[in-house]
């Protein structure tokens, strides 16, 4: 059912400033509606939204607190990230020294603070981890992967912080291969296999990194980063995930792509399952064993200097293999 928005949280919510017309977002495999604007591409979609925001002046107000909640940590530019779940079953999302989230139990209307409105990090925080976060809450999965569309379906690559997968996948999107997502790949099961949701379009960029052959649009610089929106070269369609390949970097390694016979264990790190569901770690399991079975699976070899283009003529070349095979 799409979510009902009461007076009584309109009220809790408080003023808006900046506030407009909603307007309508598709990302994650989820509508979302909100009164301020956002560097997406809206849908043209008449579907009711899953997903309302809002902006509002007093956000721990709203949360039911709760300090003995076990937190859910993980670090985001280098600080604390923590979603704690209230006595009420909400959520308060904070970034230490930073900007402040709430999200009802329904996980249908996420207050904002006013800083998303005219701070790109902060607004950047909401277009990629408090959207992906509430996804999550609403049973899909996710891994912690870049992706690109190929005829095949959705391709990704799995590493850990600063493994290269945003570099890899830019350097196959200059060879007009369509983004699906840049950090974190949403993914829902169907048929007996698993469907990826393109993420918003927008990567996170080493402003050291040559664009030639993207028409990118740059919207903040970030630390060390450019955020930058890619609209024009993104899916907007889920598809099938086709292909997981995990990158293994080290000094000496030669240039090869190795067919893998995986297990969850080989997955499990780069899996994002909640952990206020249920069993939480048996999910994560779960997901990756079934993965392991139903997608898959290459290891790629590279040095550690090796140049993006020349992992990515190692994909075009597996897959190439792949699609005439």
């Amino acid at each position: 059912m799409p979510p009902a928005e009461t007076a009584a949280q309109r009220q809790s919510v408080g003023v808006e400033a900046h506030a407009g017309p909603p307007r309508r977002y598709r990302a994650f495999g989820l509508t979302w509606s909100s009164t301020f604007p956002l560097p997406l591409v809206e849908t043209t979609s008449d579907a009711e939204p899953d997903v309302m925001l809002r902006l509002c002046e007093d956000v721990d107000a709203l949360w039911s607190g709760n300090p003995r909640t076990p937190d859910w940590r993980f670090r985001i530019d280098g600080r604390r990230f923590v979603v704690q779940r209230g006595w009420a079953g909400d959520f308060r999302l904070a970034q230490q020294e930073g900007v402040r989230f709430h999200l009802d139990r329904a996980a249908t209307l996420i207050a904002c603070e006013p800083a998303v409105v005219s701070d790109p990090a902060s607004q950047r925080l909401l277009l990629d981890t408090v959207l992906w976060t509430t996804t999550l809450l609403h049973g899909l999965e996710g891994l912690h992967a870049s992706a690109v569309q190929t005829a095949s379906g959705a391709v990704a690559f799995l590493a850990g912080s600063g493994g290269g997968k945003t570099s890899i996948a830019f350097e196959l999107v200059r060879r007009g291969y369509p983004l699906v997502c840049d950090d974190v790949l949403i993914l829902e099961r169907r048929g007996g296999g698993f469907v990826a949701h393109p993420s918003p379009p927008l990567m996170n960029l080493p402003a050291a990194m040559p664009v030639q052959g993207v028409e990118v649009d740059p919207i903040a610089r970030i630390g060390d980063e450019s955020w930058v929106s890619v609209a024009h070269v993104a899916t907007r369609q889920p598809s099938g995930l086709a292909h997981l390949f995990l990158l293994d970097r080290a000094p000496g390694l030669g240039g090869r792509i190795v067919a893998m016979e995986p297990t969850a264990l080989d997955l499990l790190r780069h899996a994002q399952v909640h952990a206020f569901a249920d069993a939480w770690e048996l999910r994560r399991f779960e997901l990756c064993s079934d993965l392991a079975l139903r997608v898959p699976l290459s290891r790629i070899e590279a040095d550690v200097d090796a140049a993006p283009s020349e992992i990515a003529d190692l994909v075009e070349r597996a897959l190439t293999g792949a699609e005439a095979a």
